[in-house]
């Protein structure tokens, strides 16, 4: 019931602003931008790789700036994306983000435009990416490989660290303290100059790691240590001219302990893992008059982890994992008119990895490509802006990718806005993919052969007697192919006065994705013991659809956004299964029945519905403030406990969840103006307030917990 009351209020209010009052033209048709409220100045970049307010995007993207990231206390970009409308951040080999019902291993995670890399299973932990020094954090939902190429399928998160060469001299210290022995302390400085600026900062944190382990006598494991940090130099030579260097490091070490009880005692297992983390940037900035605009960069990213497991009989397990990504690209822009821009530019990036799970420690597997892209944008006299774009990527490895998209964005008044998309994204597959050897002797010694070594492997086993059985997927082996999702979306933005002095934006999207060649792990072969081999096929066809919805409501006291995404997953091939009755499940007697398309959920791991409310109140700007949010999200399908193959409603679900933080915080003395804080500034806060806690789906997820921060800014 509590679910079913929460999805007729987000409808309901989100329905509601066809009501909100009459419509007030504040502007001329021909500047629909003239509009007082914060979303006029929210920027995105990652969008179209120049600024463009979130007005003139023709694409669903949301703005995180950084007033918002600082008030809702988050350390972690985990934790600020979870808050988010229609991003899901799911656990699993770390905290993934999953965005319009599309997972981890789809979606690219950015700093300044460049991707991170270290990813586990597809995922990439957002749970190491501290929020310091940021000017704020961007998504653009929906495919994006036009201009960022493989893992941009299903959209990108950008985080814009504040670049700005003019803030001048400044340093800042802030201490953080909470529970589970947290503890965050963060130093950020600047100097500059009338041609050169330096800003630097350093984050040493460290917390008490937590689970529920349900089958474990220790819920709190060992600690966590992480120390970042980033330096950055600019120089402007002259007029146009700029070149920046940005180095940033991140060192983390964890340490695990679990003890269980079983027939033949206690057991203690103790693990230990260290990521180390290395980027480099040089950048060359320039402008030459006023229609060109260009940039040379060359990056350079490391990540290496390492992970070990022991108990009192000594060493059990030991894993190395090193990855190596250098890039240089070189954009344009240039503006022919005031009316059309061109954006293009080339790079060749070479990728490369060494892991025990692939090769012999010290063989490194390389994976090097070369792209193209262009850009062009066109405003049309009748308030319609045109966007398209194509990039070209070609793989040493693979077959090359071509990346179209065409926007289409118009004003049917200063009030309200429509756009629509259609865009194709790819993404290659990935080292575990093609190179992987792997064996669980815990798990009744099954093995996963990645697709080029499957073969082989399959063929020394049988040499060696090891064979059981071929499986009808083993002559399905073949080189694997890019994985491709083309998208629509279509939506509309509109604006409204609720009352005096209050401001509303409504926003609402509708997207559909179709995914081809989607890669997945099958059975290929069965041993003499009874464990099964697995290696990686395209085999699948998959769809995503939903409905999003966003109403943002604006006053110089209280600011309300209220989040909601319905959505809808499967596979075309199940669906064609069910309604030809091949598939069977369990009725609640325990007999079998056939299978029906309402009973049908789809893919694992989504949410039908899932919602955000977020409201904070501030007498003064820079002065006193309370922030309320809650997220909510409904059931999942965990795992196919009835055995057919499908995840229908009578598979092992994960019950709706829903929590809650409370904030606030202010300066000391007040702010004198506006854009100014006083030397001293104060905050703390509850997280899980209601203390949600499910020790099977969610061990991981921090029962209520408190924190206080104290800020000194010395000058």
């Amino acid at each position: 019931m509590k679910g079913r009351f929460f999805r007729l209020v987000v409808l309901a209010t989100l329905i509601s602003p066809l009501k909100l009052g009459a419509q007030k033209v504040v502007s001329t048709l021909d500047s629909p931008l003239l509009i007082v409220a914060p979303w006029k100045a929210e920027v995105v970049v990652s969008g179209t790789r120049t600024e463009k307010t979130t007005l003139e995007l023709p694409l669903p993207a949301l703005v995180i700036p950084a007033e918002r990231i600082r008030q809702s206390g988050n350390l972690r970009l985990g934790d600020l994306l979870s808050e988010q409308s229609g991003l899901v951040v799911t656990p699993g080999f770390g905290a993934g983000l999953q965005i319009q019902g599309l997972s981890a291993e789809y979606n690219l995670i950015m700093i300044d435009g460049e991707p991170l890399v270290g990813r586990t299973a597809g995922v990439l932990d957002l749970n190491r990416i501290p929020l310091v020094h940021l000017k704020q954090v961007e998504v653009v939902k929906g495919p994006s490989s036009s201009l960022y190429g493989s893992d941009a399928l299903g959209g990108v998160v950008n985080m814009v660290t504040n670049l700005d060469s003019n803030l001048g001299q400044h340093l800042n210290v802030s201490l953080r303290g909470g529970s589970f022995k947290l503890r965050d302390l963060r130093l950020e400085a600047g100097l500059g100059k009338r041609r050169w600026s330096w800003q630097g900062w350093v984050n040493p944190y460290s917390a008490q790691q937590f689970s529920l382990r349900p089958f474990s006598q220790s819920p709190v494991v060992g600690p966590i240590l992480r120390l970042s940090q980033q330096q950055q130099w600019s120089y402007r030579p002259g007029r146009g001219h700029e070149f920046i260097v940005q180095w940033r490091t991140q060192f983390d070490t964890a340490r695990n302990e679990v003890s269980a009880t079983t027939g033949s005692g206690a057991s203690v297992t103790t693990g230990r893992e260290q990521n180390r983390e290395q980027t480099g940037r040089l950048d060359w900035h320039h402008r030459i008059g006023k229609r060109y605009d260009g940039r040379l960069r060359f990056y350079a990213t490391r990540f290496r982890n390492d992970q070990s497991l022991g108990n009192e009989q000594g060493l059990i397990y030991t894993d190395g994992f090193d990855q190596r990504y250098l890039k240089s690209e070189w954009q344009g822009v240039w503006n022919p008119s005031t009316a059309t821009q061109w954006v293009y530019g080339a790079g060749a990036v070479r990728d490369a990895v060494q892991s025990a799970r692939y090769d012999a420690v010290g063989f490194e597997r390389v994976n090097p490509f070369f792209y193209l892209f262009n850009q062009l944008e066109h405003r049309f006299p009748g308030r319609t802006t045109l966007l398209a774009a194509l990039r070209y990527d070609q793989h040493r490895l693979y077959a090359s990718a071509w990346s179209p998209k065409l926007a289409l964005q118009g004003w049917i008044n200063p009030q309200q806005s429509w756009k629509i998309s259609i865009s194709r994204g790819f993404k290659v597959p990935d080292f575990r993919q093609l190179y992987l050897n792997f064996i669980n002797p815990a798990a009744g010694n099954y093995r996963v052969f990645g697709s080029l070594r499957a073969q082989e492997g399959v063929e020394a086993l049988q040499m060696a007697g090891q064979i059981a059985a071929i499986l009808d997927d083993y002559g399905r082996l073949a080189e694997l192919r890019p994985e491709y999702s083309t998208a629509l979306q279509a939506g509309t933005v509109r604006y409204f006065d609720v009352a005096q002095h209050w401001q509303a934006q409504w926003e609402s999207d509708l997207f559909l994705h179709r995914l081809e060649n989607m890669i997945d792990s099958r059975p290929i072969a069965v041993q003499t013991d009874g464990g099964q081999i697995f290696s990686y096929l395209n085999v699948s066809r998959a769809m995503t659809s939903g409905w999003e919805n966003r109403l943002r409501i604006y006053h110089r006291k209280i600011s309300l956004s209220l989040g909601g995404q319905y959505l809808w997953c499967g596979r075309p091939d199940d669906l064609k299964r069910i309604r030809s009755g091949q598939v069977y499940t369990r009725a609640e007697d325990g007999s079998s029945r056939l299978l029906t398309a309402r009973d049908y959920r789809g893919l694992p791991f989504r949410s039908t519905w899932q919602g955000q409310l977020v409201v904070t109140y501030s007498p003064k700007p820079n002065d006193f403030f309370i922030r309320w949010q809650s997220t909510y999200r409904s059931a999942w399908i965990t795992a196919d406990t009835d055995g057919n193959g499908l995840f229908n409603q009578q598979d092992l679900s994960a019950p709706a969840l829903c929590t809650s933080r409370l904030g606030l915080g202010s300066s000391w003395p007040n702010g004198r103006t506006p854009t100014h804080f006083g030397p001293w500034t104060w905050q703390v806060g509850i997280d899980n307030l209601f203390n949600y806690q499910n020790a099977f789906f969610m061990p991981n997820l921090l029962p209520r917990s408190a924190f206080i921060q104290l800020s000194y800014k010395l000058f």
